[in-house]
């Protein structure tokens, strides 16, 4: 038997003339809960260390680490609630917490088994979102008033208010790349919406939006790509977007549907959900690959798993690494989602080959 390899495929001569392709799939690793029958994973870094927040057998939800299969409780601020949200590649963790006796929410840092309170704004609400390599933190927190909202950085124990764009009461920042570029939103003033902003350098560039008057931006990579979402011209479409240059790009501009985006990795993957206008039933993690210079290419992530279990379906997508790794939730059981994780895996297709020459086939994501 001879085998010949080409690009993207390899040919197999053995009297017939047979072809494979390589597709990648993705295996499904169900991350569990905490005793409860309900948890989320928020982020992975490129170690493959997952966080998010899960349920307790008691309903309470706790902020939690999983790595090599163990799902870690990191524990709260005193109160009964913690959920993680980011995670850098030294292994610190960022959220919030509540406190003892009602006290309030603060944002927090876990490190070494270490739970560490950020502080506030002078309110008694802060949530921290964001935390890059430098171990730079970002988030929201409630002003003196409790009303108002501000973005803010934390580093050396120091949490700075970045402000709001043209005087809007609420600003949230919700990721921070390794160049200090931060990507959120403003919320308007006088109920006028919502811009994507993008902080860099103490100046807010305002994304715009698809045609509406709502946009979010949630999370921003090293080429300063950011991704999220925004609405078309009256508001009943919100659509998973894509900026870059100051150029916004529709990633979903099929009619009759809602999208977002909620991360994208280094290689300009994209990951998020989708659902068809009014039946959030139908809504699917999603992964969004370049086919070409303004052009996207969706795919459900759940036609993409590798022989998964009877009844999982895959809701949300919400971080990819580098590498590939996704996480996000789904239904697992009728009456249980979990958190998940997505491993790559190159999976090889049979192709049949008419006159014996090779065809290749339609690009799929990896």
């Amino acid at each position: 038997m001879k085998m010949f390899f080409f690009s993207g495929f390899v040919l197999v001569a053995t009297g017939n003339i047979v072809a494979q392709s390589r597709e990648l799939k993705y295996s499904l690793i169900d991350l569990g809960t905490l005793g409860g029958i309900y948890s989320e994973a928020t982020d992975v870094n490129e170690v493959g260390q997952v966080v998010g927040y899960a349920h307790l057998a008691n309903s309470q939800s706790h902020a939690f680490l999983w790595h090599d299969g163990t799902m870690i409780d990191l524990g709260t601020l005193g109160g009964n609630f913690s959920f993680a949200y980011a995670i850098n590649e030294a292994g610190q963790v960022v959220g919030c917490s509540d406190l003892t006796s009602g006290q309030g929410t603060h944002a927090c840092l876990w490190e070494n088994g270490v739970i560490t309170d950020l502080g506030t704004l002078g309110g008694r609400i802060s949530s921290a979102t964001g935390i890059n390599n430098a171990g730079q933190v970002v988030g929201t927190a409630n002003l003196p008033d409790n009303f108002g909202a501000h973005a803010f950085l934390w580093e050396s124990g120091m949490m700075t208010d970045l402000g709001t764009l043209n005087g809007s009461i609420r600003s949230r920042i919700n990721a921070i790349n390794g160049q200090e570029q931060l990507a959120g939103y403003v919320d308007l003033a006088q109920g006028l919406g919502t811009r994507a902003c993008l902080w860099e350098n103490g100046t807010i560039l305002d994304l715009g939006t698809l045609g509406g008057s709502i946009s979010a931006a949630y999370s921003v990579n090293e080429s300063s790509q950011v991704v999220g979402e925004a609405s078309l011209a009256g508001n009943e479409e919100k659509h998973a977007c894509f900026w870059e240059n100051g150029v916004i790009t529709d990633l979903a501009p099929e009619a009759s549907t809602i999208s977002s985006a909620k991360s994208i990795n280094a290689r300009g993957k994209v990951v998020g959900y989708s659902y068809k206008w009014a039946d959030l039933t139908s809504r699917e993690a999603t992964i969004w690959r370049q086919s070409s210079e303004n052009s996207y290419v969706s795919y459900n992530l759940n036609t993409l798993l590798v022989n998964p279990p009877t009844g999982v379906h895959l809701q949300v997508a919400e971080d990819i690494n580098d590498a590939g790794l996704i996480v996000g939730y789904g239904i697992m059981t009728p009456e249980q989602v979990h958190a998940y994780l997505l491993k790559p895996r190159k999976v090889l297709r049979p192709i049949s080959l008419e006159n014996s020459r090779a065809h290749p086939t339609q690009a799929q994501p990896r």
